[in-house]
């Protein structure tokens, strides 16, 4: 669709907005429409958690729960990666 996403989101990220004890959250802004995976991998070799969930191109998030407090992660979306400790 022409002009869209809306210049006004402004250019393609993914941010990690938060982290807690067990969980992250991540958001994006200006993906392209269609699936996205999100992958939260434990430093220590604990079991990886696989998202994948459809988007139109519009901002989305995920808060992936259920991670162990304490532990290193690696969380990738979108080709982006980020190191996070819960």
């Amino acid at each position: 669709m022409p002009g869209y996403p809306p210049r006004s989101w402004g250019r393609r990220r993914v941010e990690l907005f938060a982290v807690e004890p067990t969980a992250v959250q991540v958001t994006w802004v200006g993906l392209d429409p269609g699936r996205v995976r999100v992958d939260v991998e434990p430093a220590d070799g604990g079991p990886a958690r696989h998202h994948e969930l459809a988007t139109d191109g519009a901002p989305g998030g995920i808060v992936v729960e259920g991670l162990r407090p304490g532990v290193g992660h690696v969380v990738r979306v979108a080709g982006r990666a980020f190191q996070v400790r819960t």
